[in-house]
Formats: C-alpha cells, structure tokens, sequence
C-alpha cells in the first residue's frame, strides 16, 4: 500500500473503513484448497460469524454489541477500548470505502480464533491479507480483537 506523509498508518484506515461483503473460496470437494482443516463459517463461535457478517452492516451498535463492555481492540496499533470506542471507529469506517472480504483461513484453539481474510476493493492498493485473532469470554462475545495485515 502507497500511503502519502498525511495519511495515518493504520492499514485498517485503508480497507476495512467501509462497508463490505464475506466471500467463501470455492471448495473442491467441500474442502478449502488453502487449508483441508479450515472450519466453515457457521463452525466459527457465533459472535466470530456475526462480526465477519456485519462487515456488510452498517449498523456499528449492532457490531459493538458483539464484544464485551470491556472489550479491546487493537487496529494495528490503534487501540480501542469498550463498546463505544468500538461503535465509534465502525461508524468513521463505515462509508469510506467498499470492499469484499474473501475468508482465506480459520482456527481455533480454546476461546481463540484466528481468521485470515483477503479484502479487495476500492481502498488504496486495492488488496491486502488481514489476520484477524478473537479472544472469547466465557459469555461468547469477543474480549479482544487483533487486526494485522497478514
């Protein structure tokens, strides 16, 4: 990505500041051909499903309900914390650009998941690979978020 000296570095203010869509690689034989042990979506925890599906949702309380009152997310260096630092960055990010984002892996081990996704859209460079690692509470919803580019 080409970013000029006024630009901030966060990546995430590159593509994830929109609206976007999840796609599923096509899967020969109902295998992912970049990882044979890759869960399908609906094999993520929920709130880790629904966060991948409300890229698409405009509605940044929706998304922020997602995580726990405390939750953290770091943005690649940005650090976000609770339900309302969370709501505010999904509502900057949420008209900037558009984009789709292709589910490339997934694991899990306990309460984390990491995600590995390919977004393509209308942000500078047109593409990148993020990693995306969830930790879960007991509750199910997300404590933290990890987002760095793959």
């Amino acid at each position: 990505m080409v970013m000029d000296a006024g630009t901030r570095s966060s990546w995430l203010d590159l593509p994830l500041r929109g609206s976007g869509s999840v796609r599923r690689p096509a899967r020969p034989n109902g295998r992912n051909p970049m990882n044979a042990t890759e869960p399908e979506s609906s094999e993520l925890p929920d709130a880790v499903s629904a966060y991948l599906a409300a890229k698409s949702n405009t509605d940044p309380e929706a998304l922020a309900r997602l995580f726990t009152e405390a939750a953290f997310v770091d943005d690649n260096g940005e650090g976000l914390r609770g339900r309302t630092e969370i709501a505010r960055w999904r509502r900057e990010v949420s008209t900037a650009f558009t984009f789709t984002a292709t589910l490339l892996d997934a694991s899990s081990n306990g309460p984390r998941v990491s995600v590995t996704e390919r977004l393509e859209g209308d942000f500078p460079g047109g593409r990148v690979d993020l990693t995306s690692t969830f930790d879960l509470g007991a509750d199910g919803l997300i404590q933290r978020l990890i987002i760095r580019v793959a």
